[in-house]
């Protein structure tokens, strides 16, 4: 599980957005059987970065909603943050950039708070969202 979620973290850097779905899926089913929420959000949320790619809209909003559940379920700041940067990306892909530098100002103070800054690879995707 762990190899699957790191080979789909490098197909998603690469842009290889169907080894990432891929990748993802598989580390989502090992973790969800596992029990372990944190890295299970970690996949949901590649999940729904692989939505987002592919043009499913409303399937990563309703991801990125579990990965904030999620987030908030355990405490995990990165898997509040993740939900909330994707939310904020949705937002300005359906024009409403006013709820995106909501949302984005939302996920950078819970980064802040919690000492978690995005990782470099993201920092570049991020530096595009409102």
């Amino acid at each position: 599980m762990l190899a699957a979620f790191g080979y789909a973290v490098l197909s998603s850097t690469a842009g290889e957005w169907g080894a990432a779905r891929a990748g993802f899926a598989d580390a989502l089913a090992g973790f969800s059987a596992l029990g372990t929420p944190l890295p299970a959000g970690l996949a949901l949320a590649g999940l729904a970065r692989c939505d987002e790619e592919d043009g499913l809209v409303d399937a990563a909003e309703d991801r990125y909603q579990q990965v904030l559940r999620a987030g908030e379920d355990t405490g995990e700041p990165d898997l509040t943050a993740r939900a909330l940067e994707g939310r904020a990306r949705i937002a300005a892909t359906r024009g409403d950039t006013l709820r995106a530098a909501t949302l984005s100002a939302r996920a950078a103070a819970v980064r802040a708070e919690a000492h978690r800054p995005l990782p470099p690879h993201e920092r570049a995707e991020a530096a595009r969202t409102p």
